[in-house]
């Protein structure tokens, strides 16, 4: 009884699921549970497999009692099946008739934790079985963990990281983007051959904790052989896993770490990649990363899985460019009220000619390859504002420029703010922040955002997407503003599932008092169903492309 007690003192209750049985023996295992002594027990009865499937997606259970003498039960198959889809730390006790010992035995070889004889047992049966199941289960479950841990780190180790890439190779076939990154900490080979394992050792214990703290709660990260780690980053794309990759970099060598009057700066090589539908293994996932690296040693270029690669732009050569104005230009596009249609604001864009790399995603990647994105973007920014002159007369436009989070990190508020004219502190002028660029915990960069919004610049959300993440930023920054990623909203007149997400994202907006701007709106469909939402404004080319 000692384990079980262990256990009731770790959950608030124990969730039982009931699989299949007749009301009889439904009753009869609710009163047996009653008598129990070890208390809360809460259970959920459902009559099919098909019902008790659908339950557990919706929530986890602690043990379940599957009757396999029920009618839509196969025996081993129905088991077999309800076992592949149980939360994996429960426990399953199956109940087979008095002949079917036969079928006990084999439930037991195949996974179950306890079978039942259904028509020989009471309650104090019922508690041993359900006893030796929960404790057989929870050793199980440690087993399994510790087996798929770094003792060192606490990080998931090469097995632990097969099962995860195997897990989420089923999301990439669907079409969902994951980024798997290869961090490689610099000299490690070479500390450990001269100093020795314990400074080697504390190198890779440090780095794990700066890693760890930088990533979102849904990333993965894993540590492998000669200081090497592995980074997973579900629904991302390989732009944002970039910024992610500068993000890990800076953390690693924001500060020396010192053992034993030795000191060591924490720097890391790296490889980027967009996990393929056949990468469902971490030797796949090993020739991946072995294949950019193969042909970044033969091109000469930074390591990244983009088709392109950046050409030799130095930094005083853009920077003059874009003092000059030449092959760099500024666009507006207007942001319209979706009740009426008149133009609210417009938003400043910077648009470059640097041969391919037009694209703005594009020239940015040459820029963070290189180490002066920031530099960059606090340029653009001042050309924006610059540019947005002749419409400063007019309190009835709001004015929007855009920055990344890392330039919001370094240069302090209290520059930008000197580079805002008057006019734009009153309340008029968004400061938009893509969400895809927030990486990790959004409260590094609060204190600038209070003091932009202490001193009348509002802040928008960019970029918005309906995940935990998107809910998290949001919450943390509370901007002004959201504006919806364009693919959550072109094509929503056809689109059902993209209309429930959207209304749901819209009510909770509206319990938080954030105005939300829907952007991607292309058609006058599209715009009717914003209408009928209640959307204050909109974005998109039904009203035209950024000039």
């Amino acid at each position: 009884m000692q384990h079980l007690n262990r256990f009731y003192r770790e959950a608030d209750s124990m969730q039982v699921l009931l699989v299949g049985h007749s009301e009889q023996d439904t009753q009869k295992i609710l009163d047996a549970l009653s008598q129990v002594p070890l208390k809360p027990v809460e259970t959920v009865h459902v009559a099919s497999l098909g019902d008790a499937l659908q339950k557990i997606d919706e929530r986890d259970f602690d043990v379940a009692l599957l009757n396999l003498s029920a009618a839509d039960s196969l025996g081993l198959d129905a088991f077999m099946r309800f076992k592949k889809n149980m939360n994996q730390k429960a426990a399953v006790v199956a109940f087979v008739g008095g002949v079917e010992e036969r079928l006990g035995l084999e439930l037991i070889r195949r996974g179950a934790e306890d079978v039942f004889l259904r028509d020989s047992w009471d309650s104090s049966h019922l508690e041993r079985v359900l006893q030796f199941a929960v404790e057989k289960k929870r050793i199980q479950n440690t087993v399994a963990q510790n087996s798929s841990k770094d003792p060192l780190t606490g990080l998931l180790n090469a097995q632990g990281l097969s099962d995860v890439i195997a897990q989420q190779n089923v999301w990439v076939v669907r079409g969902v983007d994951i980024v798997a990154i290869q961090l490689t900490l610099n000299h490690y080979g070479n500390v450990r051959r001269t100093i020795g394992d314990v400074i080697s050792e504390a190198m890779v214990k440090e780095a794990a904790n700066r890693i760890r703290a930088a990533l979102r709660a849904t990333d993965y990260v894993a540590c492998l052989e000669e200081g090497t780690f592995v980074v997973l980053l579900p629904q991302t794309r390989i732009a944002e896993g970039l910024v992610v990759v500068d993000k890990l970099k800076n953390v690693l060598a924001s500060q020396s770490l010192v053992i034993s009057g030795t000191s060591i700066r924490l720097k890391a090589s790296s490889i980027t990649v967009p996990l393929l539908s056949g990468t469902a293994t971490l030797e796949a996932l090993k020739r991946q990363f072995h294949t950019v690296l193969r042909r970044s040693l033969e091109t000469a270029v930074p390591v990244s899985g983009n088709t392109k690669q950046p050409k030799d732009y130095q930094l005083t050569d853009i920077l003059g460019l874009l003092r000059r104005r030449e092959s760099f230009r500024v666009v507006k596009q207007p942001i319209m009220s979706a009740r009426d249609g008149t133009i609210t604001g417009y938003e400043f864009l910077s648009r470059f000619e640097f041969k391919d790399f037009e694209s703005p995603d594009d020239f940015f990647f040459i820029c963070r390859e290189n180490d002066f994105l920031t530099m960059v973007d606090h340029y653009c920014f001042m050309n924006c504002v610059s540019e947005s002159e002749q419409w400063f007369q007019d309190p009835s436009l709001g004015l929007h420029f855009n920055l990344f989070p890392s330039t919001l990190m370094e240069v302090e508020p209290s520059v930008l703010l000197e580079e805002l004219p008057e006019v734009c502190r009153s309340g008029r002028s968004h400061i938009e922040i893509s969400e895809r660029q927030i990486i990790g915990d959004p409260c590094y960069i609060v204190p600038a955002v209070k003091m932009l919004q202490s001193h009348g610049i509002k802040i928008a959300m960019d970029e918005v997407r309906f995940g935990p993440h998107s809910l998290e930023s949001i919450v943390t920054i509370r901007p002004q503003l959201v504006k919806i990623e364009r693919h959550a909203v072109t094509g929503i007149a056809k689109d059902s599932a993209k209309r429930r997400s959207l209304e749901r994202f819209v009510r909770v907006m509206k319990n938080l008092d954030i105005e939300v701007c829907a952007v991607g709106v292309e058609t006058q469909g599209d715009l009717d169903v914003i209408q009928n939402m209640d959307i204050a404004s909109a974005q998109g080319f039904f009203w035209g492309a950024p000039e």
